[in-house]
């Protein structure tokens, strides 16, 4: 398993990492913060001595049932308790979702639209070659006409 570790962090420092593992689908983050001071007190420790010995009479804080406290002492005993919470420093999430760019019904709408434009526009430039042709044509016989009534 050592050598797992070394390989691993080897290939990272040479920027040749093998690793194929996609991003994973959930991840939670929790951000520790460790916040301490000085517990229990004096009348404290006395209590929750007594309650250890209490629970068992085996116990090493049953030597110090009944001496008195010194500085060297109190924080000998002080320091062998211990209260722990456990909270959450905030209530929000944040949510990070991957989604397609450009979805099928977008790209349909788009292809519709465009085909939409370019039919329009040849049918627009038919519609003008029409009318241009027709009136060449008109303008043409007209001539033509008016050198036959002429003469």
């Amino acid at each position: 398993m050592a050598s797992f570790y070394n390989n691993y962090y080897n290939s990272l420092a040479s920027g040749t990492d093998s690793c194929t593992c996609s991003r994973p689908c959930s991840e939670s983050v929790y951000q520790a913060t460790v916040t301490s001071r000085p517990w229990p007190l004096l009348e404290e420790v006395r209590e929750f001595e007594k309650q250890a010995c209490d629970a068992s009479r085996h116990s090493p804080k049953c030597r110090y049932k009944d001496k008195n406290f010194t500085f060297d002492t109190y924080e000998l005993r002080r320091s062998s308790f211990m209260r722990l919470q456990v909270y959450y420093d905030r209530l929000n999430y944040e949510i990070i979702a991957e989604k397609p760019e450009y979805e099928l019904e977008g790209f349909l709408a788009d292809i519709g639209g465009t085909l939409g434009l370019w039919i329009g526009a040849s049918v627009l430039g038919l519609a003008s070659f029409w009318r241009s042709s027709s009136c060449c044509s008109c303008g043409a016989t007209g001539r033509i006409k008016r050198h036959v009534t002429t003469t």
